[in-house]
């Protein structure tokens, strides 16, 4: 046990997780029949692109983060529950033997769940696992039990595969993201509060109306449409409002983030399209094999990382707005204690949530995202005790710092939340989890079926066309 929990966190912490990424993706395509050459130009190529994007997010999470946290400082907000980012959320993951294991047994429930064609989507966002582990650690915590912990950490992975399966359809129609999925231990929890919020926003007399889509707004605003020119505004606005001292120092300053954000804005996108490319091959590949060797088999979809969702160009031109909101949102919503801070990096994933529920719409994405994060904070807030706990038995010095009550954006999701409250009931709450989920799966799996049926009846009648012209 001991050799096997060691290779496992060597596995993690040395070969890191682009590597992986590479390594997983060679691996499906070469079980999957894709010959070795064209198996390994489309993996490295891939993790090429996953590189280059987490590069320029993060260019832009390095402008737009301290300047709204400047200006929130400047403002004199304030709130009892301070978001200290990653540090406490990833020592609580890492210390635990949940956050070891985690990595084979998300592979392995991934498999049990196609084998049972239970789902479509093969998942390959590694990173994503530590939000599974996260969850079974909290449910440890309130269980007191290691075995409750990693059952639930399970059953977390399965219900957001389901619910990456769902968005799926979503993403490739008003984003273009075919053959992906998104299964990502936050933002696909929160896509099923993006519904509810987007169907409040259909009774809501004149913002029901509001679908203008980011091509046209774009046509509208003409050159200044452009992504390029976009980019640049809102990194010069944000940062020029965030920084004090003489004007002309704050314009140079704004000058010098305006260039970086419109250089992500122009190239997140072209680097998310030819990331598509890559992975293209490798779902189509698996759908083909599945599909022959199972009947009803279904599409199938490669969850990548979520930053695809985040290089999309609504997503970018959303960020900066929903960013700031979040942080005066947070002062104003009833209930929240928690204000977003360290963390403020991670509020975009919410939109990643939205995008495939809204039809790209801009100011209904941006009002369903604003919706949505009110949940998130409140949730930040709710699950602000159980991470202290937490934190404070992994004894780390990454909340050493922090003497008051803490959480974290990561750490604030609802299926969390939900599952740590059932955790503290111990194996009945593991129960009813567990037949929860299983409900959700044979639904899921309803599901997969009609549509394969459904695809195989429209193929085989587009052959009885052809044939009868043929004949004619």
């Amino acid at each position: 046990m001991q050799t096997a929990t060691d290779l496992f966190r060597y596995i993690q912490e040395y070969l890191g997780v682009s590597a992986l990424t590479i390594a997983l993706l060679a691996l499906i395509g070469l079980c999957f029949g894709l010959p070795a050459g064209k198996t390994v130009r489309a993996a490295f190529a891939a993790g090429a692109g996953f590189a280059g994007l987490g590069l320029l997010l993060g260019a832009l999470e390095g402008v737009l983060v301290p300047a709204v946290q400047a200006i929130a400082e400047s403002s004199g907000l304030s709130a009892e529950i301070i978001d200290i980012g990653e540090p406490p959320f990833a020592a609580v993951v890492s210390a635990s033997p949940i956050g070891v294991w985690i990595l084979p047994l998300g592979i392995a429930v991934n498999l049990l769940l196609l084998a049972t064609n239970t789902t479509q989507t093969i998942n390959i966002d590694l990173l994503s696992y530590r939000y599974f582990a996260y969850t079974g650690v909290m449910v440890q915590n309130a269980a007191n039990s290691c075995p409750i912990g990693l059952a639930a950490a399970a059953l977390n992975m399965v219900v957001v595969m389901i619910l990456a399966d769902g968005a799926a359809s979503g993403l490739e129609r008003n984003a273009g993201l075919r053959g992906v999925s998104m299964p990502h231990g936050f933002a696909a929890v929160f896509v099923p509060v993006a519904r509810v919020m987007n169907r409040i926003v259909d009774y809501l007399p004149g913002l029901n109306r509001l679908k203008a889509d980011m091509n046209l707004l774009q046509k509208r605003l003409g050159v200044f449409g452009e992504p390029a020119l976009l980019g640049f505004a809102f990194g010069f606005a944000i940062v020029f409002a965030a920084r004090p001292g003489a004007v002309p120092d704050r314009i140079a300053d704004a000058l010098a983030a305006a260039v970086q954000t419109a250089a992500v804005f122009a190239l997140a996108p072209k680097t998310l399209s030819f990331l598509i490319r890559q992975v293209r091959p490798f779902s189509n590949a698996a759908e083909t094999r599945l599909q022959r060797r199972r009947k009803n088999r279904g599409r199938v979809f490669i969850g990548p990382d979520a930053v695809c969702g985040l290089g999309q160009p609504l997503v970018l031109t959303c960020t900066p707005i929903l960013m700031l909101f979040s942080v005066f949102l947070a002062v104003i919503l009833p209930g929240d204690r928690m204000l977003p801070f360290a963390g403020l990096a991670f509020v975009p994933y919410i939109l990643v949530a939205v995008l495939p529920v809204t039809g790209g719409a801009f100011f209904r994405t941006l009002l369903v995202a604003a919706a949505t994060t009110a949940v998130m904070l409140c949730c930040g807030s709710g699950m602000a005790d159980a991470l202290m706990r937490a934190a404070a038995e992994v004894g780390t010095e990454a909340y050493a710092g922090y003497t008051g009550s803490f959480s974290s954006v990561q750490a604030a999701n609802p299926l969390t939340w939900a599952m740590t409250a059932l955790g503290s009931l111990q194996y009945t709450g593991l129960a009813i989890m567990a037949v929860l989920t299983l409900g959700f799966a044979l639904q899921n799996r309803g599901r997969i079926v009609k549509e394969a049926k459904k695809a195989a009846e429209k193929r085989a009648n587009a052959a009885r066309k052809n044939a009868a012209e043929k004949r004619t």
